[in-house]
């Protein structure tokens, strides 16, 4: 049932943004709710596809930090910066730093040459902080008139096995890190890979990749995609207006979800998910499925046990492999579809069905209000 399922999921956030609404003074509110989200997504970050008026491109030197006898560095700090960044492992296994500083500048709406005199008010410095060196950025807190953007580009070389700590707004690869990694970053795109330790990213209004990390990993995502792949550890993770799909995790996977789209495929431990306002497909599961779900639909492939419930939406839920199950399932004021040899009961506007298929070795609770669960076997 397509269209019912659209029409629940473009009521709820309908219903969602009003009750926003509500609360917000001014006029200007509900009618450009969406469109303010898409503009966000769209602009944050983003670079003119013009050239800078001018440009200039600078390298830290850090040895006066590293100095022979100076404490071990175990993590580096890089702190509100806006562009480009880019982490990687040091070739030479010191600690290194470039950046480059790019100001457009519209010349019709301030005194000519303002480009050229903020690239002197614009810098980056080292600052030593016991075990830690922070990378900051000195700029104005307000662009001076006729400048349209400002944005500082920084290229980051990190010895082996150190911690990478950033606070970002537009694009980030952070790639290669021996270390662990948290990010918090808004607009653009981000990156991160190849990270042998922990990874903590907290995004907003962005395209999020987390690939190839041996520890376990965190996210929050405020608005656009995330894929998060080939994790070796566990991964927790929330996130609201977002297209997300986690794919080939070792360990369990627990997620919080909202106003979305949401694939789960290949998790080597048990699932958790809560979520709503949306639609969400789950296959491959190796460990035990928990799935509740508000005002939307999911499609579920369980091999163990799993407790799923919807409310205001619809379930399907496939049997995968050999196994047996024990079967409860409960619809109030809703529909019990499936093929399979169970008992049924009706009795007003609740609707059961149970049973056991095959050894019944593992537990199958279904609950569905208002909505239809279709149970079948692959």
């Amino acid at each position: 049932m397509p269209f019912r399922r659209m029409l629940l999921i473009g009521f709820a956030l309908l219903s969602l943004v009003a009750v926003v609404d509500l609360g917000t003074p001014g006029s200007d509110r509900f009618e450009g709710r969406f469109f303010t989200i898409e503009t966000l997504w769209d602009e944050v970050g983003r670079v003119p596809a013009r050239p800078p008026t001018v440009e200039e491109r600078r390298t830290l030197d850090a040895s006066t930090l590293l100095g022979d006898g100076a404490q071990a560095v175990r993590a580096v700090v890089v702190e509100n910066t806006l562009g480009r960044l880019e982490i990687r492992p040091s070739p030479s296994g010191e600690l290194t730093a470039e950046y480059a500083v790019r100001v457009w500048e519209d010349a019709s709406k301030g005194a000519p040459g303002g480009a050229a005199a903020l690239l002197n008010e614009v810098a980056m410095a080292w600052v030593r902080e016991g075990d830690q060196v922070r990378l900051t950025l000195q700029r104005p807190e307000t662009l001076p008139s006729g400048i349209e953007n400002l944005f500082v580009d920084v290229k980051l070389g990190v010895p082996p096995g150190v911690d990478v700590v950033t606070e970002h707004t537009g694009d980030v690869a952070i790639e290669g890190i021996l270390g662990s990694v948290r990010l918090e970053s808004a607009g653009g795109k981000a990156v991160v890979q190849d990270v042998q330790g922990a990874v903590e990213v907290n995004s907003r209004v962005m395209d999020l990749s987390i690939r190839r990390v041996l520890g376990p990993v965190q996210f929050e995502v405020r608005g656009g995609r995330a894929e998060i792949q080939e994790i070796r550890g566990r991964v927790e993770g929330a996130g609201s207006y977002i297209e997300l799909v986690v794919e080939d995790v070792a360990e369990d996977v627990h997620l919080t979800l909202g106003q979305g789209f949401s694939r789960v495929r290949k998790v080597g431990g048990d699932l958790a998910l809560q979520g709503g306002y949306g639609e969400s497909h789950v296959s491959d599961v190796a460990g035990d499925v928990t799935i509740a779900y508000r005002l939307g639909s999911v499609k579920v492939g369980v091999a163990r046990s799993a407790e799923l419930s919807v409310d205001l939406g619809d379930m399907e839920v496939y049997l995968e492999g050999d196994g047996g199950w024990t079967v409860a399932a409960v619809a109030e004021m809703g529909e019990i579809e499936t093929a399979l040899p169970l008992s049924r009961l009706e009795s007003g506007l609740r609707t059961e069905v149970s049973g056991t298929v095959g050894d019944g070795a593992h537990r199958l609770k279904l609950e569905v209000s208002r909505g239809t669960v279709r149970l079948a076997r692959r």
